[in-house]
């Protein structure tokens, strides 16, 4: 049966305990509840005011709080704080209320610093003053949780009584007022209850509870509860210190214990969770592997704080979901122990970080691929070798890591130091970085031999060398002209061109991207385009690096110089240091018209070069062989484009190996074309005049394949120059 109480009177007649089961005293972790209280009870302005229910169960002659205990808690704390304001005899009244028998009446009996604290407070009478109260510190009481929040409440209290007096509002809040019309309904529980079953049922009426306050009874049930509970304390003691010393709110201590009993659940079921896995987690979870993996998780710490602290994170956000794929797998490591602790956790660590980098890593295959390991009594790296072909291992490492792992093991004890060189070579982060070891030595990483002698770690540390070397400089600005004897990315482009038709690009729609600063990610990503930087890599190793650019250039040379067939654009490519030249400052984007929709073909000379990440416009794009006849060219009056003084200007031929002659309206077909043959008379191997179409408003000249595009183009222009505009 309900019964209406005050504080005085509830304590005449019981004394209240706060048992193991609940947690601890937590209004102050945020002003709001201990304010919202104290306004309630001072605008009653002296009348009575119910604040609820309070509910406990009876255990030894003892009231032990189910619901309540926050409320409770606070209530006192406030009728200590008013009765050393006010006079001795309100002191002296509290002292009867709290403790007749010099016993408190109520009290935090499971955690032991608590009712430590609570009795220096309230029976030593060392603390009679404000002053007094603001000068309390936990550090007397190991830093308990309670003790901490009990003390910031008295602050609040304090805070807000000085604000009353201040505003003249203070008149209702005294001690008398809030031990006597301060009523709650309070109700006992029978004994036939078992009070952790009502805990959660009363708890579930008011405030939910957290995942990890709704388990703690479950967990802690059955003998020696008190002692486990005591332990339990000091779980959440050490979690809100790591919150406090990192300045995270109070509150996420919840989250933490909550998310580590959710890894816990995973781990021992090799399940992820459900949305109500509490309920099924009741009768999984025992306090003896929960002990000894809060044990783990301490220890972990130790190594991997950033790590464990990922558990102070909301699981669930409103774009985003956590699994905790590196704490469950690093916890692990830690629970089993192993006599290498520190080198198990490093390969761990980076197995997960470089798989969820490939994206291949899904929490189902973790779990599962946690538990096979922890089966197999074996360290990390012999566990994945033993068991390569192994559906649980293949579903959630990728090839490549396996691969790895298996060469390491199979390796020297350089092997895989040489790995870890390889992969921090992150100057291009791909979706996909397995193929970054492609790109080093893709005959190495294909082929199905396990093999690796010492000779290969001197090979594969060559290569690592080359390849940062290679790509080790800031890209040049591609409005500059190139450099002799730099690697930027136009001249590294330029040399894979030469070893081979440029298969590897990435096309985008119309566009091929060809060295473009971000564009090597993407390349690497690309099967074809890690063979060619391969076959790059295994061409250049050998040769030491103040020899490198003439190697390459050399190469470069000799490919269009002993070009087979017609000069296509490839050709020119390859034949003019500043071809992929850009207008303005960024990277080289390609654009090549497709020619009878064959996305492959070089037979293409209407080339665009733009500088990348800027879209292409007339201010920061040019054509690229334009471009080179603009250079080439001394009458030439845009830098750019080969516009002559009297406005005649040339245009590239698009399928055609020639020029287009485009001219203002003060001069005909007839007349450049008349003009033009005396020319072409006099160079009729080189040059030749297109008939005309109806159509055309351009006159057409023809280069043959085996001279020069751009040496006849200039050739041209030195003889339209002296053509009159009028």
């Amino acid at each position: 049966m309900n019964k209406e109480y005050s504080i005085k009177s509830l304590l005449d007649e019981h004394i209240i305990i706060v048992p193991e089961m609940q947690r601890d005293y937590v209004w102050s972790k945020t002003s709001d509840n201990v304010y919202r209280l104290l306004e309630i009870i001072n605008r009653a302005n002296g009348n009575k005011v119910n604040i609820g229910f309070i509910y406990a169960c009876q255990h030894d002659g003892l009231f032990c709080l189910i619901d309540g205990q926050q409320r409770m808690t606070t209530l006192v704390l406030l009728a200590f704080y008013l009765s050393l304001r006010e006079n001795r005899k309100n002191w002296m009244a509290f002292q009867q209320l709290i403790a007749p028998d010099k016993t408190l009446r109520f009290t935090y009996r499971v955690r032991k610093t608590a009712e430590d604290f609570m009795e220096y407070l309230f029976l030593s009478e060392k603390c009679l003053s404000f002053n007094d109260i603001r000068v309390l510190s936990a550090q007397k009481w190991d830093n308990d949780t309670t003790v901490e929040n009990m003390i910031e409440a008295l602050n609040i209290i304090d805070r807000y009584v000085q604000m009353c007096i201040f505003s003249g509002n203070m008149d209702t809040l005294n001690f008398d007022n809030v031990i006597q019309n301060v009523m709650f309904y309070y109700t006992d529980i029978e004994q036939t209850v078992q009070g952790r079953d009502i805990y959660i049922t009363m708890n579930s009426c008011g405030q939910p509870l957290a995942k990890h306050e709704r388990l703690k009874p479950y967990i802690i049930t059955g003998e020696d509860s008190i002692s486990k509970s005591i332990i339990w304390n000091t779980w959440e003691d050490w979690l809100y210190r790591l919150a406090k010393n990192l300045k995270r709110d109070k509150s996420t201590v919840d989250i933490a214990m909550s998310n580590f009993l959710r890894i816990v659940y995973e781990l021992k079921t090799a399940k992820p969770i459900t949305d109500y896995w509490e309920t099924v987690a009741e009768s999984v979870l025992s306090f003896k592997e929960v002990k000894l993996y809060f044990e783990s998780l301490i220890k972990l710490y130790e190594f991997y704080p950033d790590i464990v602290m990922e558990i102070f994170n909301l699981s669930k956000t409103k774009d985003k979901k956590l699994f905790f794929r590196g704490p469950k797998a690093l916890l692990q490591v830690t629970y089993l122990n192993p006599s290498d602790l520190s080198k198990e956790l490093q390969r761990m660590n980076h197995l997960v970080q470089m798989c969820l980098r490939g994206q291949t890593m899904k929490d189902e295959d973790l779990l599962l691929f946690l538990r096979r390991y922890k089966d197999s009594h074996l360290d990390l790296y012999a566990f994945v070798d033993t068991s390569a072909e192994d559906s649980i291992v293949t579903s959630c490492l990728h090839q490549h890591e396996i691969r790895k792992i298996q060469f390491i093991k199979h390796g020297t004890e350089k092997t895989e130091e040489l790995f870890l060189k390889a992969e921090s070579l992150d100057l291009y982060s791909t979706k996909d970085y397995y193929c970054l070891l492609n790109a080093l030595w893709n005959e190495k990483f294909s082929d199905d031999s396990l093999e690796w002698s010492e000779q290969n770690d001197v090979e594969f540390n060559r290569r690592i060398d080359t390849f940062e070397f290679l790509f080790r400089n800031k890209w040049m600005e591609l409005s500059r002209k190139h450099e002799n004897g730099v690697i930027d990315n136009a001249f590294l482009a330029r040399y894979l061109l030469s070893l081979e038709k440029y298969d590897y690009y990435i096309q985008d729609r119309e566009y091929r991207f060809m060295g473009r600063n971000d564009s090597w990610s993407e390349m690497l990503a690309n099967k074809t385009s890690c063979q060619r930087i391969s076959c790059m890599i295994g061409k250049l190793y050998p040769v030491a690096f103040d020899r490198m650019y003439a190697v390459m250039e050399k190469q470069i040379n000799t490919t269009w110089q002993t070009y087979p067939g017609s000069h296509d654009s490839r050709y020119y490519i390859l034949k003019y240091p500043d071809s992929l030249r850009a207008k303005s400052n960024g990277w080289n984007k390609l654009w090549i018209e497709y020619i009878w929709d064959n996305r492959t073909t070089w037979k293409s000379y209407n080339i665009a070069i733009y500088s990348a990440p800027k879209n292409w416009n007339e201010d920061n794009g040019t054509w690229m062989f334009e471009s080179l006849l603009a250079h080439a060219s001394k009458h030439s009056t845009n830098e750019w484009s080969p516009i002559l003084a009297n406005r005649i200007c040339l245009k590239n031929g698009r399928d055609r190996h020639g020029w287009r002659i485009n001219y203002e309206k003060n001069l005909t077909r007839e007349r450049i074309t008349e003009y033009l043959q005396k020319l072409v008379d006099r160079y009729q191997l080189i040059l030749s005049i297109s008939p005309a179409k109806e159509e055309d408003n351009f006159v057409f000249v023809d280069i043959v394949d085996n001279y020069d595009l751009i040496d006849g183009g200039a050739l041209l222009l030195e003889y339209l120059n002296a053509l009159p505009s009028d």
